[in-house]
């Protein structure tokens, strides 16, 4: 009667309407100065994760931006999608190591000059947070979906 639905279609389905919604946004910042990785993580527990950091220079200037993003336990990584220009500069280190509803994320950004500003934004379901600094520092987010998990 009812045709069951594989996940693995739905899942990939949700990966790619989040990544072009996410693409739409990342032109603008190129217009603006400076430059912006913008990666998205889909995980087991069908969440879809926009982690992104605005970079004050010109990506020929970044060396690296590397992405650590902890996730509650039994929570996998999916998918990572890269949605910028950055291609291997981008890294991207997972672990399912945080309380259950929790995720934080670590970004530091490697670049040539000393003391480029950096804003770091995590992005899950319609939380999303920021921090500022410079590079090669840890700016660190994390993010309590708790309230959404009892609704």
């Amino acid at each position: 009667m009812f045709k069951p639905i594989t996940l693995k279609p739905v899942l990939w389905s949700i990966l790619l309407a989040a990544v072009a919604l996410l693409m739409l946004t990342t032109s603008a910042q190129a217009a603006a100065g400076g430059c912006r990785s913008d990666p998205v993580l889909l995980l087991s527990d069908l969440t879809v994760v926009d982690l992104s950091a605005s970079i004050d220079t010109d990506i020929s200037n970044v060396n690296s931006v590397t992405y650590t993003f902890h996730a509650p336990r039994g929570v996998k990584l999916v998918a990572a999608v890269n949605t910028s220009i950055f291609g291997n500069k981008e890294i991207i280190r997972y672990y399912d190591d945080n309380p259950d509803s929790t995720y934080t994320s670590d970004t530091v950004v490697d670049t040539t000059i000393n003391k480029v500003g950096v804003t770091a934004t995590t992005l899950i379901g319609l939380r999303s947070q920021s921090v500022s600094g410079y590079s090669k520092r840890d700016l660190m987010v994390t993010i309590s979906t708790w309230l959404l998990s009892i609704l």
